[in-house]
């Protein structure tokens, strides 16, 4: 068994290890992925990437079937991970995945990709058959992650999908909020805090959009928890909601915590603030490092003539004999 789930199948098995394969078997397996190779944390594959995986397998197949004895290749395993390995995170889920699934198994199955099975396959993922959005081929150029063409699909966890979407836009406006009163402005920043010093109408002005920003995530855990309690168990969704969702919840409201406390103050230091202690000991250490080690004139550069590099003999395939 063969496995390779990138794109190029062949620049990580290229042509030469099959002659050498066939030298030992008399026939293969191999293994693409509809899920589980596209990071360990995401949440849906890729379907181009996943499309990529496996009609490039096709190929590397049709091209190297002659070298096996035995009728060359036995089939293609078109394998799902969940996680990475036991101490993984989960990464994408089987429900949420199932529009990649019927890509590549009707890809596989035809030998090739294109809108002459839309109809078995917009069929298979019960699409709404009255919607103008399916009188066109899906297009994953445009769609890689198929969000859009899936949107009024019914197949079996096609809630979660829908869900898994709707987090994504959740965690860009929620992720845009946070980073724009913490890092861009400057009143609520990690140095205000340090120093528990800021204007609270400029605070309160962050604050504006705390409620709506609590409000999206309140309503995406409830969507999320219903959603999963469909297909799963308490702790699978417990995991899910804590792996996807529960970060944003505490960065929010660890947020808002730091701006509240950033309020109660009525009466403010003048200006310089006394330096923190971490930041003296690194202005100190760096002081003490560059005296102690002051820097050398500049030279010019010496050219090192690079070491002749030499392919070792093949003893694979020409092995030496016992008496040399």
């Amino acid at each position: 068994m063969v496995w390779v789930y990138a794109e190029e199948v062949y620049r990580f098995m290229p042509t030469y290890n099959w002659d050498r394969f066939s030298e030992v078997f008399p026939t293969a397996w191999t293994a693409s992925a509809y899920k589980g190779a596209d990071g360990p944390t995401a949440s849906v594959p890729n379907v181009q990437k996943r499309l990529n995986n496996n009609l490039n397998w096709l190929d590397v197949m049709s091209n190297e079937e002659s070298k096996f004895k035995d009728h060359g290749f036995q089939g293609i395993v078109i394998t799902g991970w969940s996680r990475y390995d036991h101490f993984a995170v989960l990464a994408e889920l089987l429900p949420p995945a199932l529009p990649s699934l019927a890509t590549n198994l009707l890809s596989v199955k035809h030998g090739y990709f294109n809108s002459s099975w839309q109809k078995e396959y917009y069929k298979a993922l019960e699409c709404a058959d009255n919607s103008r959005l399916y009188e066109e081929f899906i297009d994953l150029e445009s769609d890689p992650l198929l969000q859009e063409k899936m949107s009024w699909c019914f197949f079996p966890g096609s809630a979660i999908f829908k869900m898994i979407h709707n987090l994504g836009t959740v965690q860009s406006e929620v992720s845009q909020y946070l980073h724009k009163y913490s890092a861009q402005e400057g009143w609520i920043t990690e140095y205000n805090i340090r120093h528990n010093y800021s204007s609270p109408f400029r605070v309160n002005e962050g604050l504006d959009e705390y409620s709506r920003m609590s409000y999206l995530l309140t309503a995406l855990i409830k969507q999320a928890q219903t959603a999963l309690a469909e297909v799963y168990d308490h702790h699978t969704v417990s995991e899910w909601i804590e792996q996807k969702i529960y970060p944003l919840h505490k960065d929010l409201n660890d947020f808002k915590a730091r701006a509240e406390s950033l309020k109660s103050r009525n009466t403010w230091p003048r200006r310089p603030f006394p330096v923190i202690k971490a930041v003296q000991a690194i202005l100190t250490s760096t002081t003490t490092s560059t005296t102690a080690n002051p820097q050398p004139p500049f030279q010019d550069p010496v050219t090192v003539r690079p070491k002749r590099l030499v392919q070792a003999p093949d003893y694979y395939r020409h092995p030496r004999p016992k008496d040399e």
